[in-house]
């Protein structure tokens, strides 16, 4: 749902079916303060929660490493009502796993159902 089909079924109180913006990969934090602007704009800052991407999968997504940490606690300061989404482990610590994220894994879940006992140990390993 969009912001502006957000605030069209906003019912009285502000509330709205849209939970948060979970946006791009690729934002940089110029833009990800216009768009808290726009949220702000339309009356959904206290119910529309911003989701940013702080690292993502070491593989098969996007270019890596990257880590948006430091970005986040800046923006925090002047953007309420902001999560970070952690997809991925800390790159420096990534790069160095026999079985780094790849967000292929959540697609190869479904298969796992019907796969030998084991396969998946190694996508198991957390890394925060």
């Amino acid at each position: 749902m969009d912001p502006i089909a957000a605030r069209l079924f906003a019912r009285e109180d502000g509330s709205t079916p849209l939970a948060g913006f979970n946006l791009s990969n690729s934002i940089d934090d110029a833009h990800l303060a216009k768009s808290a602007e726009i949220r702000r704009s339309l009356g959904l800052e206290d119910h529309v929660r911003i989701e940013h991407h702080i690292t993502e999968t070491w593989k098969s997504i996007v270019r890596q490493p990257y880590n948006r940490r430091d970005g986040l606690l800046e923006l925090v300061k002047t953007i309420p009502n902001i999560s970070a989404k952690h997809e991925g482990g800390n790159p420096e610590d990534e790069q160095t796993l026999a079985h780094p994220s790849d967000i292929l894994d959540y697609f190869r879940e479904i298969k796992r159902r019907s796969s030998p006992p084991g396969r998946w140990t190694p996508s198991r390993k957390t890394t925060c």
